[in-house]
């Protein structure tokens, strides 16, 4: 999987290492343990049926298991109770929910910084009104949904 440049931005390249240290840090209960092969640049993400040695790939479902024998990737991202399939062709993080490490390792190196171009829809624009009781004063907030291409965007508003 090549990552989509016009939706997601640049990529920004990781080492391993700061991916897993970041990992460690914001995720202390899902962190296992890692293994590193080679302190590699994390350049993309892919299936693993197509990544390469900068790619980060992850494995939750069982039926891709099979692929571990024959890949070289940067690292795989890989659930504890898979533990005993890690090898010495591959770096791997072990952690548990690996698809939610690995959104998040996507997240870094693609950062998604710049919106795509797309024409606002203002016409759908929807306002609702509530009110809040905090200590015994009302205060109104209205919320606008503005609906720009594909993007939401929430404004709240304290009158």
């Amino acid at each position: 999987m090549i990552i989509d440049k016009d939706f997601y931005g640049d990529s920004v390249p990781y080492k391993l290492s700061e991916l897993i240290k970041k990992v460690q840090t914001l995720f202390p209960d899902l962190y296992h343990s890692n293994s590193i092969l080679k302190d590699v640049s994390i350049e993309s993400c892919a299936t693993i049926q197509k990544a390469n040695k900068q790619d980060l790939v992850f494995i939750e479902n069982p039926k891709y298991i099979k692929y571990l024998e024959n890949i070289k990737v940067g690292c795989i991202v890989i659930d504890p109770k898979h533990s005993t399939l890690v090898n010495n062709k591959n770096s791997f993080l072990i952690c548990k929910m690996p698809r939610r490490i690995f959104a998040f390792c996507l997240s870094l190196i693609s950062p998604g910084d710049h919106l795509p171009v797309s024409e606002s829809n203002i016409s759908n624009v929807l306002e609702l009104r509530c009110f809040h009781m905090i200590n015994e004063v009302a205060f109104s907030r209205m919320v606008v949904l503005i609906n720009v291409g594909f993007w939401l965007h929430i404004i709240v508003l304290v009158m």
